[in-house]
């Protein structure tokens, strides 16, 4: 109890079938739960595109609309958290770039679908992504915590389910290039071989395990989701990375309460 009262955010959100709901402002109190946060940063970078992408392929396209501007609004209370946290000129410095590059993506997002659009946001949301990855490394390094890294780990499985999912939407809206397609099958392999890296952690706990073993059995639903490009699942690939996001916050957060974070 004394080591979730020390790391616990508090956010004005929940997950709820896989919607994030609400956010009105995250105030950040200690390193894992930092690190908590900017890993969700990256996954709202791609959250945000696949849900723009979902609503252009009129994909659960109410869940998806919600989801963009609730991902928008947590994106934004996130960033301002991070920001009166950050501990170092290095993380400020980092985080600033950040909010300077969220601007044309956030003005993208506000406009109505439009398929001509969609590369260039792929484009921005990934220097967002890396962006916002420097800062989850920067301040997993300047709190010299070696547990945190299963905290960065499992956060950034959160993305890469976010990932693979845009991805996959954005080849069924037209962006079938090779390119893209070579990104998706890197995505893939990272997310399993993370998962791999993950059950094999000597901290992990009963719940832990079970959580990782639950995480392992919907991954291998999504994949045969993603398998066949002639027979389009767009429908149940929406929901098993929404499965897959919910498992994978749930194991970051046990990542990050237990002992040393």
């Amino acid at each position: 109890m004394k080591h979730r009262r020390r790391a616990i955010v508090f956010v004005a959100i929940s997950f709820l079938m896989g919607d994030v709901l609400g956010a009105a402002q995250t105030y950040i109190l200690s390193a894992s739960s930092a690190i908590n946060t900017a890993g969700r940063q990256r996954m709202l970078t791609q959250r945000m595109v696949k849900s723009y992408c979902q609503i252009g392929l009129d994909v659960r396209r109410d869940e998806a609309d919600a989801q963009l501007r609730d991902a928008m609004i947590l994106f934004e209370s996130q960033l301002a958290g991070l920001k009166r946290y950050a501990p170092s000129r290095e993380i400020k410095a980092i985080l600033a770039e950040i909010e300077a590059d969220w601007a044309p993506v956030r003005a993208s997002l506000s406009r109505p679908y439009d398929k001509n659009e969609l590369r260039r946001l792929v484009e921005l949301s990934d220097n967002l992504l890396a962006k916002s990855h420097k800062a989850v490394l920067l301040i997993e390094q300047t709190s010299g915590k070696p547990v945190l890294r299963l905290v960065n780990v499992a956060g950034r499985q959160r993305m890469l389910s976010q990932r693979v999912a845009k991805l996959y939407m954005c080849r069924q809206a037209g962006l079938n290039d090779a390119a893209l397609l070579k990104e998706l099958e890197r995505a893939k392999d990272e997310f399993k071989s993370a998962l791999q890296e993950l059950k094999t952690a000597p901290q992990n706990t009963p719940d832990i395990k079970a959580a990782l073993d639950n995480a392992d059995t919907q991954w291998q639903l999504f994949e045969h989701s993603l398998a066949n490009p002639d027979k389009p699942l767009e429908v149940m690939v929406a929901i098993t990375s929404e499965k897959i996001l919910n498992i994978m916050d749930r194991i970051t957060a046990m990542y990050e309460n237990l002992p040393g974070g």
